[in-house]
C-alpha cells in the first residue's frame, strides 16, 4: 500500500494508463496490473523453450496482476527472495519478452521518434485503438503503426516501412516474380527492398560485414544506426 501510495504521490495523473515498466495504476490504487504491451510481441527464442525454461512461473497476461517470473529477474534464495540481476534481465528481454512481460521495453517498442506530417485526428485514433492482432495482420493498418506509431507493434527497427502482408518474408520469390511486381511494390515493401528511407551512415558496411560478420554481432539499435540498408533493417 505504501509503494502505491507513494507511485500516486509523484504520478498523480497516471491512473489507468500510465505505463511502468509494463504495468499500469488500477482505478484502485493498491493493485497494479500488467498492461496489453506487456505481451506486445514475440518471443525470440520458440514458445516452448521459454515456458520450459520458466516452467512453475507465474503467466504474464493484459490485466493479471501476477507478479513477474523470478526467474526473469535473478536468483531467488532459500528464503524466496530474489535479486534482481541486469545479465538476467537482458537475457529475459531479448529471448524471452514475452513470456517474461517485458515486451514494451525492449528496443523494438522504446524508439523516440518525430511524428510525421498527416498526423490527423482518424490516424490518432487508429493508433490509439492498435491491438496485437492488428499489428500482425492487419494489411491496412501496419503501414500506418510503423510511420506513426512505431513502438505499439514493435516497429521502431523499421524506418517506417514494413510489409503490409506480414507473410511476405515467408515467400521472397515474390519480389522475384514479374506478374507479382505490383503486389511486391505495394503489400511487400520491407522484404522486397522498395524502402527508400533507409541508409547506410557509414561508408564501409559492406567491409564491416566481409571482415568482422557486422550485422550479426553489434546490438539492432547499432545496425539501425549505421548500417540498416547493408543489414537489411529497411
Amino acid at each position: 500500500m505504501l509503494v502505491a501510495t507513494l507511485l500516486l504521490f509523484l504520478i498523480p495523473s497516471c491512473l489507468s494508463y500510465c505505463d511502468l515498466d509494463c504495468k499500469r495504476l488500477e482505478d484502485d490504487p493498491s493493485k497494479m496490473v500488467w498492461t496489453e504491451r506487456a505481451t506486445y510481441c514475440e518471443n525470440l527464442y520458440p514458445d516452448s523453450t521459454c515456458y520450459a525454461q520458466y516452467e512453475g512461473q507465474p503467466n504474464v497476461t493484459a490485466g493479471g496482476s501476477a507478479v513477474r517470473p523470478s526467474f526473469c529477474l535473478g536468483p531467488t534464495d532459500a528464503n524466496g527472495v530474489t535479486t534482481e540481476n541486469p545479465d538476467t534481465i537482458a537475457y529475459a528481454k531479448r529471448y524471452c519478452a514475452k513470456r517474461c512481460g517485458y515486451c514494451c521495453v525492449t528496443e523494438d517498442h522504446t524508439c523516440n521518434w518525430t511524428i510525421p506530417s498527416g498526423y490527423t485526428a482518424e490516424i490518432q485514433k487508429i493508433c490509439k485503438e492498435v491491438t496485437w492482432d492488428k499489428c500482425l495482420n492487419s494489411v491496412e493498418y501496419r503501414p500506418i503503426y510503423a510511420k506513426y506509431c512505431p513502438n505499439y507493434c514493435g516497429f521502431c527497427m523499421f524506418n517506417g516501412c514494413v510489409d503490409a502482408v506480414s507473410s511476405c518474408s515467408k515467400d521472397p520469390a515474390v519480389c522475384r516474380s514479374p506478374a507479382m511486381l505490383t503486389f511486391a511494390s505495394q503489400y511487400c515493401k520491407k522484404t522486397c527492398g522498395y524502402c527508400t528511407a533507409c541508409p547506410d551512415t557509414r561508408t564501409d558496411c559492406a567491409e564491416m560485414v566481409r571482415l568482422y560478420d557486422y550485422c550479426n554481432v553489434v546490438s539492432r539499435l547499432q545496425k539501425k544506426k549505421e548500417c540498416a540498408k547493408t543489414c537489411n533493417m529497411c
